[in-house]
């Protein structure tokens, strides 16, 4: 059986001085690590065609994934957050991207009838789903009658 052996020079032990390197070395791999995670979440919201990733800025620090800025629609929120779970590693995501509808937008009226028309086209789709996609749309209380 092998004993662990404590090599002492000027007040450092070996192993003191492999815990403090073991430290440095993770503390500047998870400095990289945020810098990669940063980008790589950056390449995936480009890649999704249901965001507009220019419109998103993204932070990155010890796995947390923290996303801020403006789109036109909650389904463009919501695809942003399933696009930056995808990115390997993150561990948590601050979503504080807000839903700005263009001045010329759809009224609410249109809302409405376009989530109606998406529940008629596909009836597997749940409602509420079907209506967190139409554009425009902020808050959902699922209580739609078709009939």
């Amino acid at each position: 059986m092998l004993t662990p052996v404590n090599i002492e020079w000027d007040g450092w032990t070996w192993n003191g001085a492999r815990r403090l390197l073991a430290r440095a070395t993770t503390a500047m791999s998870d400095h990289f690590a945020d810098a990669d995670q940063q980008q790589a979440v950056l390449d995936e919201l480009a890649f999704e065609p249901g965001v507009d990733g220019s419109r998103i800025g993204v932070a990155a620090a010890a796995r947390v994934i923290t996303l801020g800025g403006h789109v036109e629609s909650y389904a463009q929120k919501m695809a942003a957050e399933r696009a930056t779970w995808r990115v390997k590693g993150a561990k948590a995501i601050v979503d504080t991207v807000d839903v700005h509808r263009p001045a010329d937008g759809p009224t609410d009226e249109d809302i409405v009838h376009r989530a109606l028309a998406l529940l008629r086209w596909d009836g597997t789709v749940p409602d509420e789903r079907a209506a967190w996609s139409a554009p425009g749309v902020r808050h959902v209380v699922d209580r739609l009658v078709i009939g």
